[in-house]
C-alpha cells in the first residue's frame, strides 16, 4: 500500500467530524507534516504513522 493513502484517509476522517484541511503535505525546510486541519480556534498537525504489522502498539511510536 502506497503511504499516501493511509494520508487521504486521516484527512477524510477528519473532514468527515468537521474540521476543515488546510493543507497536506506542508513543508517547512526540513520539516514536513501531513496534514493540517482546523476546527473552530484548534489548529491540529497531523503526522500520520502505518505499519504493515498489528505490534507495537500506535500509542508506543509516538515520541514525547
Amino acid at each position: 500500500m502506497d503511504y499516501t493513502q493511509f494520508e487521504r484517509q486521516a484527512a477524510r476522517w477528519l473532514q468527515q467530524h468537521e474540521f476543515t484541511i488546510l493543507q497536506t503535505n506542508f513543508r517547512q525546510g526540513r520539516t514536513q507534516i501531513d496534514v493540517v486541519a482546523r476546527k473552530g480556534r484548534t489548529l491540529i498537525l497531523v503526522e500520520v504513522k502505518y505499519r504493515r504489522v498489528r505490534a507495537p502498539l500506535p500509542e508506543e511510536l509516538v515520541s514525547r
